[in-house]
């Protein structure tokens, strides 16, 4: 964090909770034009499965931390209307590797010339997944 020619990424949980860890590191947030703090939205999380949820999590963190939160990352639906409803623009979109090329297809279809794909490997499948 004190190189400023690097890029750090830290993913500090999925709530309030874990994004409390971020305040020991305050410091490096004073410029916030030299952070940015991303959200992961996944709608298949009990906590972000209602777009009331998702934007109480939003809020939650960003009150907890007291830092903006300046991008969406989409890991499932909602978030179209989440970025409405916050003016939080969507940043990227994820998509298991295997996948993307079926939602290249779909982007293209339906002209969205700025969504940004991000294709991730699942290394571990959260419990949560396997809810029914």
């Amino acid at each position: 964090l004190e190189n400023k020619d690097y890029m750090v990424v830290a993913d500090v949980g999925g709530d309030n909770a874990g994004a409390r860890v971020l305040n020991q590191f305050k410091k490096y947030f004073v410029d916030e034009s030299d952070c940015e703090m991303l959200i992961v939205v996944n709608a298949n999380r009990p906590e972000t499965d209602t777009l009331e949820g998702a934007l109480y999590h939003i809020q939650t963190i960003q009150a907890e931390t007291g830092l903006k939160v300046k991008g969406l990352i989409s890991n499932t639906h909602l978030l179209r209307d989440i970025s409405r409803e916050t003016g939080i623009p969507i940043t990227y979109t994820t998509c298991v590797e295997k996948l993307v090329p079926e939602l290249e297809k779909a982007k293209a279809e339906q002209g969205l010339d700025d969504m940004v794909i991000y294709p991730i490997k699942l290394y571990m499948r959260p419990t949560w997944l396997d809810r029914k």
